[in-house]
């Protein structure tokens, strides 16, 4: 229902020199056709279960490349991953992604719990760094 205000507002910034990021967490899955007609930069908090309904993947299988990604773990499995289980998802969620990680933000989907210990964050950013170009 709201697809065209939606571009029109990401025209009117494109217009100004600006891009428009939409924050995406939740069930999108069955959304993905859709928001393929969104002139946004990125969408942002891509959530897999139990937030969410989707792997990145899903999204470049989707859409490939045309646009980038934010997201990849679901908050909740923060809370009781372990670190070992935390570097595994991570790598898996990476490695997935294939020629995609130029297009990929590492981020925990929505929010950050307030249980999550914060050496959790940490190791995110080491694995990440893997992976920079």
């Amino acid at each position: 229902y709201v697809l065209p205000e939606f571009n029109e507002f990401t025209d009117i910034l494109a217009a100004n020199g600006k891009r428009l990021i939409h924050h995406s967490c939740g069930k999108i899955k069955n959304l993905l056709p859709i928001m393929e007609r969104e002139s946004v930069a990125a969408f942002e908090s891509v959530t897999p279960a139990p937030v969410g309904d989707i792997q990145i993947r899903d999204c470049y299988d989707a859409w490939d490349d045309k646009f980038a990604v934010i997201g990849g773990l679901d908050p909740t499995f923060l809370i009781r991953c372990t670190m070992e289980e935390l570097e595994r998802r991570t790598v898996e969620t990476i490695e997935s992604l294939g020629d995609h990680k130029k297009r990929f933000v590492l981020a925990n989907g929505d929010s950050l719990p307030p249980r999550v210990d914060p050496q959790k964050l940490y190791k995110m950013i080491e694995i990440a760094k893997r992976y920079t170009f």
